[in-house]
């Protein structure tokens, strides 16, 4: 994994992207020995790592990438405050997890809109390392999501937590997508993605608490 860092900071002259290493004990920081000294931290940090470099490789538009790159150095930021003020029982796995479901492989999503707005999922098994085609786009909405791979992504992350609540959640969900295709055409991409992942981290938390 440090070769990973290596890289990526030739490349991007800057801080790191995600993970560390904590066979090097005398180059880590505070926060970063803390998180290795508790091994379900240290994996949570691991499997977000892995995600995050999972993810950023399928990226392929150089702009989209840079935004994914400031957005997880912003993460790694606050992380490193929450982390150290931490209070509440097991509330540093908790907030790693936000950001594991978030950045983990979902299902890939058709480029097809239904009549209510909403995208359907295609092979739910399947995981979005597999080669995601691009379908001919039928509407304006549909297009702009298709040309992006980190839009698919969350697109498909949306379905994906949303689906096992879509009774509860459907008029709510209705409302979003509305303001969703608002945003789609009159957003830049840091308003989409920052809209998006608002979105996701509220049915993760709607999930933890209904189970």
């Amino acid at each position: 994994m440090r070769n990973i860092y290596i890289i990526l900071l030739i490349f991007s002259n800057s801080l790191l992207a995600a993970g560390f290493n904590c066979d090097i004990y005398d180059e880590l920081s505070p926060i970063e020995e803390f998180i290795c000294s508790d091994p379900q931290l240290n994996e949570a940090d691991t499997r977000m790592s892995q995600a995050y470099f999972s993810l950023s490789r399928k990226i392929v538009d150089t702009e989209t990438k840079k935004l994914f790159l400031y957005d997880q150095r912003k993460w790694l930021i606050k992380r490193n405050t929450e982390v150290s003020i931490c209070s509440q029982p097991d509330c540093e796995i908790q907030f790693y997890n936000l950001r594991i479901k978030l950045l983990h492989p979902m299902s890939n999503i058709s480029c097809n809109v239904s009549e209510t707005g909403e995208f359907n999922v295609e092979n739910l098994d399947s995981k979005i390392n597999s080669k995601l085609p691009y379908l001919s786009c039928q509407r304006s909405i549909n297009e702009i999501i298709c040309a992006n791979r980190l839009l698919r992504h969350v697109e498909g992350k949306v379905i994906e937590l949303y689906t096992p609540f879509k009774k509860e959640l459907s008029k709510d969900q209705a409302t979003w997508i509305a303001l969703r295709d608002e945003k789609l055409r009159n957003c830049d991409f840091a308003c989409l993605w920052q809209f998006y992942k608002e979105r996701i981290e509220f049915l993760i938390h709607y999930s933890f608490d209904e189970s």
